[in-house]
């Protein structure tokens, strides 16, 4: 091969000398006969051209006997530069996790929380959460703890630190009102009865209260016509759910004596009625039974006589029931003189 190469060589140099003194020749001849032609310039030769000849002598090699291929060289390509190692360094590193964890629960349950935390190193780590989970890790809510929570865990081996947010959710549970017992109650005609009764909300929703009966103002001035037993009836309600409550309300009576008035005493002739017309009330409603002593009577009337003169002491009683109201009044009856009358005549035999 290396010899095929030379041969080529050898041979176009010696072309190439040849071509040039043929030129040569031909231009001195020609300066030689005409004095007045121009100078020839010479082009030069370009890179084209050997390459054209450099190109056939390759194409028809001199020695014809070699058959090798020629050997073309792949270019080798650099590795590409390995970057050095960074040093380790023992700075602190603060990061936070861009994972998002969420939890949900109930009113009233116990969050018991369990971080699962490892370290490349087996360094001892030691976490916390944020109020308020305690360093437990548990909350127990309660009602009335409705909604979301941001809870912070921080982590750190001592060197570095990373923390990581946690939504809690604690969904809302209702539950009824508690309204507090309310014993049986007892009271005289008379009185004045209030009412108050206790209600809490576990959630610390308003409570609506309302009162059944002739309690419903939650206050009552009764009056001696308010005896009775009640059955009353308490609701507590936060407008979803409500509570009931009942009691026993008694109110005795409180007797008040019925009253006599419109009597007095009088005088009137023999002859004469005598008319009694009590006015007797009871405060009470209660129905009264009303008598008059003799010789009036109770119908209140008395037609006298001409022999009735004299005083009498009537009395007038008032019953209800419970008590007795009585009232005296003296009627006098003055005498009348009557002339005599002549009844009959008759004869009188001996």
């Amino acid at each position: 091969m290396k010899h095929t190469k030379i041969t080529k060589l050898l041979t176009f140099t010696l072309i190439l000398l040849t071509t040039l003194l043929l030129v040569s020749c031909i231009d001195y001849k020609e300066a030689g006969n005409q004095d007045t032609t121009e100078p020839i310039v010479e082009e030069p030769v370009t890179e084209e051209v050997v390459d054209s000849e450099l190109t056939d002598l390759d194409t028809n090699p001199v020695d014809e006997t070699t058959t090798e291929e020629p050997i073309i060289e792949e270019p080798v390509a650099e590795p590409e530069p390995v970057p050095e190692p960074t040093p380790a360094t023992n700075e602190a590193v603060n990061a936070e996790s861009e994972k998002t964890f969420t939890i949900e629960v109930n009113e009233g349950e116990l969050i018991d929380l369990n971080a699962e935390i490892t370290d490349p190193d087996n360094d001892e780590v030691s976490f916390q959460y944020s109020q308020p989970i305690d360093n437990n890790g548990q909350w127990q809510t309660k009602y009335g703890d409705a909604g979301e929570y941001i809870i912070t865990l921080t982590a750190t081996d001592k060197v570095n630190t990373v923390t990581q947010d946690i939504n809690i959710k604690v969904k809302r549970v209702n539950l009824a009102p508690e309204l507090e017992d309310i014993p049986d109650m007892f009271f005289m005609e008379g009185d004045t009865i209030v009412l108050e009764p206790t209600a809490t909300d576990p959630n610390g929703d308003s409570i609506e209260i309302k009162i059944s009966g002739i309690l419903s103002e939650g206050i009552l001035e009764t009056d001696y016509t308010s005896a009775g037993v009640y059955e009353i009836r308490v609701s507590a309600t936060d407008g979803e759910l409500s509570t009931q409550k009942s009691f026993t309300l008694t109110i005795d009576n409180v007797n008040i004596l019925p009253t006599i008035s419109g009597i007095s005493d009088f005088s009137i002739k023999e002859g004469e009625t005598v008319t009694i017309e009590p006015v007797v009330e009871d405060i009470d409603g209660d129905r009264v039974t009303v008598t008059i002593s003799d010789p009036v009577g109770s119908d209140g009337t008395w037609l006298t006589s001409y022999t009735d003169n004299g005083e009498y002491i009537i009395t007038v009683t008032a019953n209800d029931g419970q008590d007795i109201v009585t009232e005296k009044i003296t009627v006098t009856i003055t005498d009348v003189n009557m002339p005599p009358e002549i009844v009959d005549v008759t004869l009188e035999r001996n």
